[in-house]
């Protein structure tokens, strides 16, 4: 979940059809969703959140890392680490980059400030 970035219910869901290992690729075609259907809750399989989505517990030790907040560090690890925004917007399967860029990624600190001042020094300096 960390490193892919998936919403709970999409790695939920996820079958051994759904992993190539050859390619190492993962296919992000459908989620688990428990929902109230008028007669009663009940799982149910559903595509991606998203239209773009479809085109890709708490640990004991730690009470406040929840499987959502891991999606949350996945997308800003692949944005630290300079991940084109609209491959970043397609991995998240959010509609729009606006989402991806000021929902999900998040400055870690002031470290990561200075990181940057650091690398754009570097290239005007060049």
């Amino acid at each position: 979940m960390l490193e892919l970035g998936l919403r709970r219910g999409e790695l939920i869901d996820l079958t051994c059809l759904d992993i190539d290992m050859e390619k190492k690729e993962v296919s992000v075609n459908h989620q688990l969703i428990y929902k109230d259907f008028g007669d009663g809750c009940r799982f149910h399989v559903n595509s991606p959140k998203t239209k773009s989505g479809k085109e890709r517990r708490t640990p004991v030790l730690l009470p406040k890392i929840s499987g959502h907040s891991l999606r949350h560090t996945a997308c800003t690890n692949m944005a630290k680490h300079d991940m084109n925004i609209k491959i970043l917007q397609y991995i998240m399967g959010h509609a729009h980059s606006d989402v991806t860029m000021d929902v999900f990624n998040h400055i870690a600190g002031v470290e990561d400030i200075k990181e940057e001042i650091i690398k754009y020094e570097k290239v005007i300096n060049t």
